[in-house]
């Protein structure tokens, strides 16, 4: 498509600048690809007469798209030169036209040169960034995945955003571009994830109008950024001399020397749409099981886990999968102990 549009501004490029005699007229500024303007921005171009043209400042018309440019825009510099200022309103790509020209029965040859405006805004800050490391296998991503928000404004023109991530101990800053005119993510690569180190995040905004930087994302420790996986092998198993509670075990899904996880498990009835939940407070860290109490006999519970680090800086994991299972029945007492138990 680009290369497309480079052939069509090169034909038109052409048409005005040899269609005609165009070595006695210029335009400042001047290129052979288009000039990106503002939109809501006043643009103001200089014509250029040429020695020798046998024109006058008072023979310049300038043209904007289809539409004659009023006089009253017009600025005489000197004997050869008129600046005119437009107000970009317009939200595509356009041409500004000079032509140098004299009344119909004249028989000097017209001048006109033309050049190709780019409409567009600059980019809008990036807010609200965060960055997401998630664990793959038994180790964490060295893919740090970046989000942020930014007002729905179309740039209109090509815009990248460039994460940088910076290690503060080495010191060292990675970066990964990324050319959505609306990008609002990015990932960057660390080549290895940099457990208990210093990070520091942001992201540029940048187009051929302007630059801007969001603010400084700053992480004491990189296990902040740390999304773990759900706790492994979640079992539930029935047991048969306790008809009100469920025996729930699980694996821990990172090596607890990179990571210290507190545990989450919720669970309700298959019939049921309420959970509830037990508090990472009441499961010791360092467990793998938990029994959970006060049930009702000969019922199916749904039983799920999710973790998160210790401190809490980090992301909760997904919930587990779950797991269903049946508490047992509740042991009725013999009849003659029922019978003994209603003597008086």
């Amino acid at each position: 498509m680009d290369t497309l549009h480079n052939f069509f501004l090169l034909l038109m490029f052409m048409h005005y600048a040899v269609g005609s005699n165009s070595t006695c007229l210029k335009i400042l500024p001047d290129s052979m690809s288009s000039i990106p303007v503002e939109v809501g921005k006043n643009f103001t171009a200089t014509c250029h007469l040429l020695e020798g043209s046998g024109y006058t400042p008072d023979d310049i018309e300038c043209v904007l798209g289809n539409l004659s440019i009023p006089k009253q825009y017009y600025h005489k510099i000197n004997e050869t030169s008129v600046s005119v200022t437009v107000k970009v309103n317009s939200n595509k790509k356009s041409w500004l036209i000079c032509k140098a020209s004299r009344k119909p029965l004249s028989n000097q040859s017209p001048c006109t040169y033309g050049i190709s405006l780019d409409a567009g805004y600059p980019p809008l800050k990036p807010e609200n960034l965060t960055c997401v490391a998630v664990q793959e296998g038994t180790d964490i991503s060295s893919d740090l995945k970046c989000s942020w928000e930014s007002e729905s404004r179309d740039p209109l023109l090509d815009t990248a955003y460039t994460l940088y991530a910076t290690i503060c101990l080495t010191n060292s800053t990675y970066t990964a571009t990324c050319k959505q005119r609306l990008a609002k993510n990015c990932v960057v690569n660390l080549d290895t994830f940099p457990f208990s180190l210093d990070v520091t995040v942001w992201v540029e905004a940048k187009n051929a109008l302007g630059s801007v930087r969001s603010d400084k994302l700053l992480c004491n420790d990189a296990l902040n950024f740390v999304k773990p996986n759900p706790p492994l092998d979640v079992q539930v198993l029935a047991e048969v001399n306790f008809s009100t509670s469920l025996m729930v075990t699980w694996k821990h899904p990172i090596d607890r020397t990179m990571m210290k996880l507190s545990y989450v498990i919720r669970y309700r009835q298959v019939d049921s749409d309420v959970w509830t939940e037990v508090p990472e407070s009441f499961i010791q860290p360092h467990t793998e099981s938990f029994r959970l109490q006060s049930l009702e006999p000969y019922t199916e519970y749904v039983v799920q886990m999710r973790c998160i680090q210790e401190r809490h800086q980090s992301y909760w994991s997904k919930w587990s999968a779950s797991a269903t299972v049946r508490t047992a029945e509740a042991i009725s007492a013999p009849p003659d102990q029922v019978s003994q138990g209603v003597k008086k």
